[in-house]
């Protein structure tokens, strides 16, 4: 948010910076409700991107 405010004050390159950030958001956001469906459904899945690499970083950790 305060990064978002920051570039708000830049003209034109600044404006581009906050709509890719707040699209972000959005990116986050849905990924957040996929991750909470799956938790509801009692689903084990790992993070889009990240989650391979982390299952296998700590899988001595149970």
């Amino acid at each position: 948010m305060i990064v978002s405010l920051i570039f708000a004050f830049i003209p034109i390159l600044g404006w581009m910076i906050v709509v890719l950030i707040q699209i972000s958001y959005i990116g986050l956001f849905v990924f957040w409700i996929l991750g909470l469906i799956a938790a509801v459904n009692a689903e084990k899945k790992a993070l889009p991107l990240i989650g391979d690499f982390y299952q296998n970083l700590l899988k001595g950790i149970k």
